[in-house]
């Protein structure tokens, strides 16, 4: 494995003859890729590799929402992606089909404030204590972020996907941390449509602390909530 620092190669990705190209914090990595190799059909790889495709799919979603991307990044090791991170604290906790109420889309936090949330006539309603409660309130708290993925699994008709996930954001300005607050945040057609289509749904949702910048202060622990 070979690192280029520097751009005069600009910043490669994917294969390149008997190279695989990897960028990532301003760092190009080249790898030989091997001229051969045997994929292992072993129950335990089988399963090893549809639980990775789980926790990939579920990572791409949770890194997608800008917030959570931040959040993620490595504060030392520099040469794992906030892509990767988010697969590695997931891969363990995933099913081999679907993720699991035990997922995460943060890493670690508060005690979340969520005392109940659910899917209703195509919005996502539910209630939280008050913040001040599980959290401090700095002075520099001045807004508030909801963010949601929700995950759909046993579709109604077989020829669906078996499994989906779908994400919302809902940002709440001068918020008040000291008193309990009710939400409803509407779900787009394209989501009300896709989420009919499944029996199951479960719901992971966290709540940011933020400045007056929108910078995020503090983060709660993820709340994951079967919807009926």
């Amino acid at each position: 494995m070979a690192t280029l620092v520097g751009n005069f190669l600009g910043n490669l990705s994917g294969k390149i003859g008997n190279f695989s190209a990897r960028t990532i914090n301003g760092k190009t990595i080249l790898s030989v890729r091997p001229k051969h190799f045997r994929v292992s059909n072993s129950q335990k790889c089988i399963e090893t590799r549809s639980k990775f495709k789980v926790a990939a799919a579920f990572a791409s979603c949770v890194s997608k929402i800008p917030e959570l991307h931040e959040i993620w990044k490595p504060k030392k090791r520099l040469n794992m992606s906030v892509y990767n991170r988010i697969v590695k604290n997931n891969i363990k906790l995933v099913s081999s089909s679907e993720p699991t109420m035990d997922n995460i889309i943060t890493p670690d936090g508060f005690s979340s404030p969520v005392i109940d949330t659910t899917i209703t006539n195509g919005n996502l309603t539910g209630s939280l204590e008050a913040i001040d409660k599980v959290a401090s309130i700095s002075s520099e708290a001045v807004n508030l972020s909801i963010c949601v993925i929700i995950s759909l699994s046993d579709p109604k008709d077989e020829s669906e996907t078996n499994h989906m996930l779908t994400s919302l954001t809902i940002d709440l300005d001068k918020f008040n941390f000291s008193k309990p607050f009710d939400f409803e945040i509407p779900l787009c057609y394209d989501q009300i449509h896709e989420i009919e289509k499944y029996n199951q749904k479960i719901i992971f949702i966290v709540i940011l602390i933020k400045s007056a910048d929108d910078r995020v202060i503090k983060y709660s622990k993820t709340a994951s909530i079967i919807s009926e």
